[in-house]
């Protein structure tokens, strides 16, 4: 079988702006480790603006001792993660899983680097397809 992607090519075309948008509020919004409020509430309102419903789930200060946390880290203030469900809430399931990078901002000669849609185009597709 031989995949057309004619289809889905014309489809990322369609929603490449609404995307684009997104991923540059997104980067706007701190988002390094204790500092991700912004960000967070940025991905629950672009979700919400796609019918989802938004919670949170707040994380317990002492997760940090729990060998199934991962990486032990410690928890100060009302930090959560965000959850979202479109559709039933009975009945068969997709879990999708993800992150919201905590990369330090950098300063590069010239100022401030810009969003386009030619430097964005791979390193967006992971937050971006969650959300589109």
């Amino acid at each position: 079988m031989v995949f057309d992607s004619s289809a889905l090519d014309a489809a990322i075309d369609r929603g490449a702006e609404r995307a684009f948008a997104f991923l540059s509020r997104l980067i706007s919004a701190p988002s390094t480790v204790g500092s991700e409020g912004q960000a967070l509430e940025v991905f629950a309102t672009e979700l919400e603006g796609m019918g989802f419903q938004t919670g949170k789930i707040f994380l317990p200060s002492d997760i940090g001792a729990d060998p199934r946390a991962g990486v032990a880290q410690s928890i100060e203030g009302d930090r959560y993660d965000v959850l979202a469900t479109l559709g039933p809430t009975s009945g068969p399931s997709l879990l999708l899983n993800g992150h919201i990078d905590v990369v330090r901002p950098t300063v590069r000669s010239g100022g401030p680097r810009r969003l386009s849609s030619r430097d964005a185009k791979v390193s967006a597709s992971s937050v971006a397809a969650l959300a589109t």
